[in-house]
């Protein structure tokens, strides 16, 4: 006993995970498990975390941290937390990471920055990155210190939100706190600007970041050049690309494969230019990244010199190699030769992951073949592979475009078999049965969902509606689209738009229009396409009547009806299809109009119309530039609209 508290005494930096496991055991055969305190158990956790790619490290680490609290007695702590939402982290498992930050605030155990900065990082990665301001101001309210990994994980959430405006935001708040940003900041930031930048002057404001991190004696890396030369790789502007490339080739920063891709210099080419010209010594990420850019080019005799390359330098096939290997066999709808890599792979010791497993099972499912898809499903699972997600969605998604409806519905039973499906996998499934015309599968469908406590909303109402419209079945669209607002959701704007073309397309122009009056209705302000394409269509089959109602509906509401008059009358022109009425429309409209206005008014519910519609004009009114006058206003309230499409 006295050699293995010796042993947890010591620092357990480095140790091999396996090494750890067996020690831990004998304390638990031995009953010595109450010698660890909560250090020693956030070493011996910080082991298993550093080596979570080897199969089983996921649950030992749950068994060591239930073990703590429910065995040892002791309690975890913010050190605690922090390295089992880096596992979760690392596992892409956003609910975890959220139960443990839940399980902090219910234990009053105080968040540090590290926690922070995983949840920031986790919600920048796999949710809603809005959130990210929120968990900013969560810390300043809780006086919780940030540093440059908070803004640099600030900068990630923005990136993927697509935010400059917020990435600036950040930036200021972070020198007004006396932060001064490094290398990884300073990239991170540049991303957010560059990766949105549409033109030159855009991309300058990168441009001038790096001239104030150079004022500040920061250089840039290659990583910053990349940034930058892929920016203008995607504006075409391979010009200023290589003008960039001699910058940095003058400042001594060698390039990389991703570098010479950006100035058009991928493949083998690119391999032999590192190596030679630039006297380059290629990563193994350098040899699998040109591999790929030859195989994508259909050059698969450079793929193989390539290959050949990276064995003679030292470096044997990783996971990232075979997987790029494999693809190009299953691209090529090879999948006897991707079998044959995923064999020779297992002979090499390389242990697939899940991406690899999705590949081929997608590969399998592509071609029908279900039962071999399924092999591979129960061979992951066996080497302790998690059937995550990414994996189930993919196996859907993939089944869900086969012609034939069944083998979707038989992949979704094979999986339910072996875990919970999640909502994306029920709606995907929900979309493909809604275009086989069959209403009873699809209510056995949301039953299922019902049954794993999937909340049935308006996106799983989206989902059979477009299915239903793709399949051409629309009144089984309607039928559920009426049940959608018969429990109370209401469409979106995007639902709205796709069912009024679908009926357009379809010919159905009174529904077409009837669709168009939900748009008032649900209090949803139209687009300028919406617009547009109503009014041309009323314009293309005559119904001149709506066009007008519509024009006059949009008048009173604030909109430039004449602009949107004009350009119909532009497209008329263009198109020699338009057809004058031979009495004055204006005259005949406001006519009918009138009659229907009084008609309306008799109507009971009406009241309600009108605080509908009164909404819909605090709406539009948001995004109008023209004030309505009191008459308009006037108009407005007599005016309501109506649902008709059953």
């Amino acid at each position: 006993m006295f050699s293995i508290q010796i042993l947890f005494s010591l620092n357990t930096e480095g140790r091999d995970a396996e090494d750890v496991w067996r020690d831990y055991k004998t304390l638990i055969n031995t009953n010595n498990l109450d010698i660890l305190d909560v250090t020693e158990f956030n070493r011996i956790l910080g082991v298993f975390v550093r080596n979570l790619s080897i199969p089983g490290v996921y649950g030992k680490m749950l068994t060591i941290f239930q073990d703590m609290r429910d065995l040892a007695k002791v309690k975890p702590d913010e050190s605690t937390y922090n390295i089992m939402m880096s596992m979760y982290l690392k596992r892409k498992d956003l609910k975890g990471i959220n139960i443990c930050f839940g399980d902090m605030q219910k234990q009053k155990i105080i968040p540090n920055t590290i926690t922070y900065n995983i949840m920031i990082k986790a919600i920048s990665k796999f949710s809603k990155p809005d959130t990210a301001m929120t968990l900013y101001r969560e810390m300043i309210e809780r006086k919780i210190k940030r540093n440059e990994k908070t803004f640099t994980m600030l900068f990630c959430a923005c990136s993927i939100k697509r935010d400059v405006p917020l990435a600036h935001q950040f930036y200021n708040f972070m020198l007004n706190e006396g932060l001064q940003p490094d290398i990884y900041t300073y990239n991170a930031y540049i991303n957010v600007i560059a990766r949105n930048a549409k033109d030159l002057t855009d991309l300058q404001k990168a441009i001038d970041v790096i001239k104030q991190m150079k004022e500040k004696g920061i250089k840039p890396t290659l990583v910053t050049y990349n940034i930058l030369i892929k920016g203008l790789q995607t504006m075409g502007k391979r010009t200023e690309a290589l003008h960039l490339f001699d910058q940095m080739e003058i400042e001594g920063v060698k390039p990389n494969s991703s570098t010479l891709e950006g100035i058009g210099i991928t493949g083998l080419q690119a391999l032999l230019k590192l190596r030679n010209t630039y006297k380059v010594t290629p990563s193994h990420k350098d040899f699998n990244t040109c591999m790929d850019q030859a195989l994508k080019e259909s050059k698969y005799n450079d793929a193989m010199e390539i290959l050949s390359h990276m064995q003679k330098s030292g470096f044997k096939p990783n996971v990232s190699t075979y997987s790029i290997l494999m693809n190009a066999h299953i691209r090529q709808n090879d999948m006897f030769r991707a079998m044959e890599l995923f064999t020779a792979m297992k002979n090499d010791n390389v242990e697939p992951d899940d991406y690899i497993y999705a590949s081929l099972i997608d590969g399998f499912l592509a071609h029908n073949n279900v039962e071999q898809a399924f092999k591979l499903v129960d061979h992951m699972l066996e080497s302790k592979v998690e059937l995550n997600k990414m994996t189930v969605n993919r196996l859907i998604d993939t089944a869900s475009k086969s012609k034939d409806p069944r083998l979707v519905q038989r992949v979704f039973e094979r999986i339910e078999r072996l875990t919970v499906p999640n909502k994306d996998a029920c709606e995907r499934v929900l979309w493909r049965i809604a275009q086989s015309y069959d209403v009873y599968a699809v209510e056995k469908y949301l039953k299922i969902m019902d049954k794993h406590n999937h909340m049935i909303n308006r996106e799983t109402f989206t989902a059979i509606i477009t299915g239903a419209s793709k399949g051409g079945n629309l009144p089984q669209a309607r039928y559920w689209y009426n049940l959608m607002i018969k429990r109370g959701i209401a469409p979106d704007h995007m639902l709205l738009s796709m069912i009024i073309r679908a009926h357009a397309d379809a010919k159905e122009i009174d529904k077409t229009l009837s669709f168009w009056n939900d748009f008032h209705y649900f209090s949803i302000a139209p687009d300028d396409d919406d617009i547009m394409y109503v009014l041309k269509l009323c314009a293309e089959t005559n119904h001149w009547k709506d066009e007008i109602r519509i024009l006059g509906q949009l008048k009173e509401l604030g909109y430039d009806a004449d602009s949107y008059k004009e350009k119909i009358s532009e497209k008329k022109q263009q198109s020699n299809d338009g057809i004058e009425p031979k009495t004055d429309p204006d005259e005949e409209y406001y006519e009918e109009y009138g009659e229907y206005l009084k008609a309306r008014l008799a109507n009971k519910s009406v009241i309600k119309a009108k605080e509908r519609m009164q909404k819909w004009v605090w709406n539009v009114a948001k995004i109008s530039s023209q004030r309505m006058d009191d008459n308009a206003k006037i108009r407005v309230e007599q005016w309501t609209p109506y649902r008709k499409h059953d």
